[in-house]
């Protein structure tokens, strides 16, 4: 089984879009018959945020309620015992003490009064069975000959003396299901979907080495607004020509777009082919430009938990434009995120399994890369929208050169690997 732990490493949810790829994973994994298997995976981790984010990721498309609830046990001690009861603790201590809910205050109340119930039922079910324990360990106890300790679990609701005033055991243990169950409804709530994730962004942040250079807006506020409005030009990646397809950029945001050659002949070539088709993965390429990271514009192809994201953004029915984030020098003493485009791809080339290895291959360039690829800023003026960070220099990367021998060693086409890293990369302006 895969390290799905290690998949929903805190270090790398570093925003929304990575979460979202990981839980993509394990949605394709998960079944009923290994869905306590994962569960108790995550739960070693002892990071309460991790299980809430992996129900909560699964709990709306798949049937993980049901699949969790129907092995609940029936006895005290086989509950004690149980990932169950470790799994219903996490839930009722991270929504009571782990999320802030204090803006819906119905529901944080609800949560506070399910973690004292959940509690006080844990405490009674631990008296229970040590007062069971204790009545089958006195000595001249005839049923501790006879009988085990699980036996005589299963006539305690009969006898009562054996409780000392607690509830029945059957009673108890009912409850305790009932809680898990409403936890598992909760985590349906998009409210609180949202507040999971930006409660393990702020964490991860929080976490991260000062080397990794938390990023900061490259302006103001009020200039970030401003530029949300009027486009700011392309700037060149240093070391390129820009190469200019037609004059102005009219439309285009603050993001630089930088396109391989492979991305400029598919450009020409379906503009021949089919104009209106063009005019549509231009429009794709502009609301990338315009941080427009939503639905099909930020789609991820390669899966793997270490590698940097290679995306696909749908353009039309036959053409997903391939693309990653990048991290580039912008002045002497700023590094800035842009647009990397690898290319127009039809649906089947997409599935090429060495997306895989060159996302495997960018991650060479370190943990600073890797975190400065996945950062992701929200506009201040419109929080649909993002835009690009900006960082200090960064350490010297590994050359490309480096970069290319695994590849040769994936897929022994020249083409796939020309237009993926030895091809040169040209700032975009417009086509027509």
């Amino acid at each position: 089984m895969k390290d799905y732990a290690e998949l929903l490493n805190p270090a790398l949810l570093v925003n929304e879009a990575v979460m979202d790829a990981a839980l993509d994973v394990v949605r394709q994994d998960v079944t009923a018959d290994n869905c306590m298997e994962i569960i108790e995976q995550i739960l070693s981790a002892h990071r309460p945020q991790l299980i809430a984010l992996l129900l909560s990721g699964l709990i709306p498309i798949l049937p993980i309620d049901t699949w969790v609830l129907r092995g609940f046990p029936k006895k005290a001690i086989d509950y004690l015992e149980s990932p169950l009861a470790t799994l219903l603790t996490t839930l009722s201590e991270f929504f009571a003490f782990g999320i802030p809910l204090s803006e819906n205050r119905e529901l944080s109340l609800r949560s506070v009064d399910y973690y004292r119930e959940a509690s006080a039922n844990c405490a009674s079910i631990r008296a229970l069975s040590s007062n069971l324990s204790d009545r089958e360990s006195r000595p001249g106890n005839a049923s501790n000959k006879r009988t085990s300790f699980k036996g005589t679990l299963s006539h305690s609701k009969a006898n009562s003396s054996l409780s000392g005033g607690l509830a029945p055991e059957g009673e108890l243990l009912d409850k305790q299901k009932h809680l898990l169950h409403c936890y598992l409804q909760l985590l349906r709530e998009s409210e609180v979907r949202h507040e999971i994730k930006t409660v393990i962004i702020r964490d991860t942040q929080k976490s991260l080495p000062a080397a990794l250079d938390i990023p900061r807006p490259a302006t103001s506020a009020a200039e970030e607004d401003h530029q949300m409005e009027v486009p700011s030009e392309s700037k060149p990646e240093p070391g390129l020509k820009p190469t200019q397809l037609d004059k102005g950029v009219d439309g285009f945001g603050m993001w630089q777009i930088v396109i391989s050659s492979r991305a400029e002949r598919d450009l020409r070539e379906e503009r021949r082919r089919n104009k209106k088709s063009c005019e549509l993965i231009v429009k794709k390429i502009r609301d990338l430009s315009q941080g427009n990271f939503s639905g099909v514009n930020q789609r991820r192809i390669n899966f793997s938990g270490d590698g940097i994201p290679i995306f696909q953004a749908n353009a039309t029915y036959h053409a997903r434009l391939i693309y990653q984030v990048d991290c580039v020098a912008d002045t002497e003493t700023e590094e800035k995120q842009c647009i990397r485009i690898f290319g127009v791809y039809t649906p089947t080339e997409v599935k090429n399994g060495a997306w895989d290895t060159v996302g495997k291959q960018l991650a060479k360039k370190g943990q600073q890369y890797r975190h400065r690829c996945n950062t992701r800023l929200k506009s201040s003026s419109d929080r649909r929208y993002f835009i690009p960070a900006a960082f200090p220099p960064a350490a010297e990367e590994l050359p490309v050169d480096s970069l290319v021998s695994d590849l040769l060693q994936v897929d022994n086409s020249p083409e796939f690997q020309t237009s993926l890293i030895l091809q040169k990369f040209i700032p975009f302006s417009q086509v027509r």
